[in-house]
């Protein structure tokens, strides 16, 4: 099961996180310039 491999959700989570990161450094970017 997937719900054995902490690994794994951890590699999600964290991709997660850096394109959150990146669609809002991009929409400030947009918004400042």
């Amino acid at each position: 099961m997937v719900f054995h491999r902490p690994r794994f959700w951890i590699q999600v989570t964290s991709l997660g996180i850096v394109s959150k990161v990146y669609h809002t450094v991009d929409y400030l970017l947009y918004f400042i310039s």
